[in-house]
């Protein structure tokens, strides 16, 4: 049997088989290692609906420019950029693509595995005193606040001050920082203070833009 099945790999229905079989095989090992790969990207907390987009054709938009030229960069000249848009102009997206682009996962700490993906709201309602903030800041590699603005400001200037302690954190060791708001560049300074836009300054960007929306666009 083993004679006649090498036999028949040489002939041409045989080889063409052969060559089927293997590109059936390599077709599944990629598509495993999809899997692999957008459970480990999962990992780092980036919305599901924003993970899906991504699996379809990304378009070159005004955001994603940005992102692109941004995480290219030395963080030691780029730590920080800033999206400010209208709803819709795809920040969140191209904060995801950069995320996927630089290739990170969840933050494991030895104890625990930690998000990168964090919006305005979440960390207004985070325990500032437990030990998630701190690997927040203390974070290798990339992080993402999206929708920065849409929380709710306490009376007493709490989360400001929160805020100033996270970004100042990261400026120091020039940890990569993806911010998207919908705020004007004018409207975030009055909203979080010169401290936090200084340091977003030195060595940091905000990128403010105008784009249609790309809301219902598949």
């Amino acid at each position: 049997e083993a004679a006649k099945h090498e036999a028949r790999l040489k002939t041409p229905e045989g080889k063409k088989e052969a060559e089927a079989e293997r590109l059936a095989e390599e077709a599944e090992e990629l598509k495993r290692e999809r899997a692999r790969l957008a459970d480990r990207f999962a990992s780092s907390g980036v919305p599901r609906r924003i993970r899906e987009l991504l699996d379809g054709q990304v378009s070159d938009t005004k955001a994603i420019q940005r992102v692109s030229g941004w995480h290219t960069s030395r963080p030691e000249e780029a730590w920080c950029i800033v999206l400010g848009a209208d709803k819709g102009a795809g920040k969140s997206f191209a904060a995801g693509w950069g995320l996927r682009e630089m290739g990170a996962t969840g933050y494991y700490n030895g104890d625990e595995t930690y998000r990168r993906w964090w919006t305005g709201t979440d960390l207004a309602v985070l325990d500032w005193y437990g030990g998630v903030s701190a690997a927040v800041a203390e974070m290798p590699g990339p992080l993402v606040i999206d929708d920065l603005g849409s929380e709710f400001t306490d009376v007493k200037g709490f989360f400001l001050q929160r805020l100033d302690s996270l970004i100042d954190a990261r400026y120091r060791e020039y940890r990569p920082t993806m911010i998207t708001t919908n705020l004007s560049a004018t409207d975030f300074s009055k909203r979080y203070g010169q401290r936090v836009v200084d340091r977003i300054r030195e060595g940091g960007a905000f990128c403010e833009f105008s784009s249609t929306s790309m809301r219902g666009k598949k």
